[in-house]
């Protein structure tokens, strides 16, 4: 018998019915949707901490370079292209050849490339991220202050490769290592960076002027 004193005996079971059967398949691929979700986005995190690191690196090399040779060093940056969605930002450094003389601006570069002016380091390529300008970005570790000021603007075009990239905003070191965008003096330069389309998990560099080194906040 299948039943004995009121209880099934060992060998009856009650299978799972279709219903179920989907309830659990639908349950399990919830959770690898939120499990590859939260993996896509340590990459990213992890992807976007590698860029401020490289970029910080850069803008250390150049305040290295202005030292070492007794020079003027731009960093130029050119923000990502609005009407791409690779979000790339590309930062070149560019050196005055007839060393310790004159600061120049941003703009004397655009007519004497070549001839006082010239790349001393490969162009960085940062993937992914967003240029934001001094005070877009704000968080309640961000300490307070009030002597900042942003990138210089500048117009600098250079072909390579066939393909043209067009800096717009820079920052000058000068030889004993000090950085600036202008006459004015501010105690920081200032500048965002966040990866694309997640605002909330942005950057802000700030360069002491006085010494030229970058400091980096996050949230």
């Amino acid at each position: 018998m299948s039943r004995t004193g009121g209880r099934f005996s060992r060998g009856s079971r009650r299978g799972f019915t279709l219903i179920e059967l989907l309830v659990v398949i639908a349950i399990g691929a919830l959770l690898m949707a939120v499990s590859m979700a939260s993996l896509g986005g340590m990459r990213g995190g992890a992807k976007f901490t590698a860029s401020v690191s490289a970029l910080t690196g850069y803008l250390e090399s150049g305040r290295q370079r202005a030292i070492g040779a007794n020079t003027y060093v731009w960093i130029l940056f050119a923000p990502a292209n609005p009407s791409r969605k690779d979000g790339e930002v590309s930062v070149v450094l560019y050196e005055r050849r007839d060393g310790n003389s004159t600061p120049a601006t941003a703009g004397d570069v655009i007519g004497t490339e070549g001839e006082t002016w010239s790349p001393s380091l490969k162009t960085l390529s940062l993937q992914q991220v967003e240029l934001k300008d001094k005070g877009e970005l704000s968080f309640s570790s961000l300490p307070q202050e009030t002597s900042l000021i942003g990138l210089a603007p500048v117009s600098v075009t250079v072909v390579h490769a066939g393909r043209s990239t067009t800096y717009t905003q820079g920052l000058l070191f000068a030889p004993n290592g000090t950085a600036r965008v202008s006459s004015t003096f501010s105690r920081y330069v200032e500048f965002g960076m966040i990866p694309v389309g997640m605002p909330k998990n942005g950057t802000v560099i700030r360069v002491n002027a006085l010494t030229g080194k970058p400091w980096v906040y996050r949230p």
